[in-house]
């Protein structure tokens, strides 16, 4: 019985080093060694160059929204006082099925969405490219019985997914 405690004793030891050591090399805030919100970014509309219509006001508010959250980056809402610009273009939708129906491999059950960009991040003061780099987003979404509805709601999940990648790669210290 005295046996069974200390290795109990012992096991709940070993369970709390473990929970307080696991996160010993996390770094709360951003990993440049910046404080975080300290430098500002203006996001400017990116260009369309797809036939896809207001794919440019889907990004806008996923990519804000994403910026934000990160906090690295401190949003500039007003023009001409920010550090940095964000801009970019909009330069490929794929719209590819995957999946068909057993019997018929001409239809198929679902659509695989890619929306691709060149962003490109600017120092206001200089106008020096501080990044230059193309990003993709994507989600697949189930045909339905309506291909339009069932694409109009996967797109914003497409761009939140873009943006979300977007955001990482400005928050990831690597911008000097």
């Amino acid at each position: 019985m005295a046996f069974l405690k200390h290795i109990s004793l012992f096991l709940s030891l070993c369970l709390s080093v473990l929970c307080l050591t696991g996160c010993a090399g996390y770094r709360l805030g951003p990993t440049n060694d910046q404080i975080a919100g300290d430098v500002s970014v203006e996001v400017k509309q990116f260009k369309n160059l797809t036939i896809e219509p207001r794919l440019s006001a889907y990004l806008m508010s996923p990519l804000r929204r994403a910026i934000q959250q990160d906090g690295t980056f401190r949003l500039c809402t007003e023009r001409e006082t920010s550090d940095y610009i964000l801009e970019g273009t909009i330069t490929d939708f794929d719209r590819n099925g995957i999946g068909s129906y057993p019997g018929n491999v001409s239809v198929h059950v679902d659509y695989y969405i890619t929306i691709s960009v060149h962003a490109i991040l600017r120092e206001r003061a200089t106008g020096r490219v501080l990044l230059e780099q193309d990003f993709e987003g994507s989600t697949v979404f189930p045909l339905g019985k309506d291909q339009t509805s069932a694409e109009r709601q996967a797109i914003p999940i497409a761009m939140e997914n873009l943006a979300r990648n977007i955001a990482s790669v400005l928050g990831d210290g690597k911008i000097k």
